[in-house]
């Protein structure tokens, strides 16, 4: 009786664990400094740099549509996967496999079945997302929802034209700021 127990638990467990092994998809990529990949038309992954300062590295930006600012992450060979969820839900783990002179390999596991939608050149695309089309790249961008028509400052934050204080109205508070810059009371650098 105690045989047909053990059997059972046994076959149970490999069961189990046969189901959850099945459940990972794992891919592996390779990619060049300034190379990005788009895993499922939904996550980008560039490869900034690689180094061996300390260890073999490789630099690495995530990024998505949904979240175009992203993350960037320092992975080191032998170090715990670095988890993403791109702004749709897809997940993923990577770890960094290898490093060479101009490039790393990785391996990328996610309970969704993976594939590669895109490969190409990175270096400049950072540059180029600009959610709120106010001039500033995202990536340093600290306010991502400039009306059209506002002044933006190289950080992002956008203002009314001739509303110099800020506080989101046009009034003779402004006027007065406005002239006293104009005759060299102020600066308004």
């Amino acid at each position: 009786m105690n045989g047909c127990r053990i059997l059972a638990i046994t076959v149970l467990l490999t069961l189990i664990f046969s189901m959850t092994a099945a459940a990972v998809e794992t891919t592996n990529v390779t990619m060049r400094a300034d190379e990005y990949i788009v895993l499922n038309n939904d996550i980008y992954i560039e490869l900034l740099d690689v180094s061996e300062d300390m260890g073999w590295s490789a630099k690495v930006w995530f990024y998505g549509h949904f979240d175009p600012v992203g993350t960037k992450r320092t992975l080191y060979t032998g170090d715990i996967p670095t988890k993403y969820t791109s702004g749709t839900g897809l997940t993923i783990e990577v770890t960094l496999d290898s490093v060479f002179s101009n490039g790393a390999s990785f391996v990328i596991e996610s309970p969704t079945e993976l594939h590669v939608t895109e490969r190409g050149a990175g270096g400049g695309e950072e540059e180029d997302l600009d959610i709120d089309d106010d001039g500033v790249p995202d990536i340093w961008d600290l306010d991502n929802s400039t009306p059209a028509g506002y002044w933006t400052d190289s950080d992002g934050r956008g203002r009314m034209w001739g509303d110099m204080n800020g506080d989101g109205k046009l009034t003779s508070a402004d006027a007065l700021l406005l002239l006293q810059a104009v005759v060299g009371k102020i600066d308004i650098g």
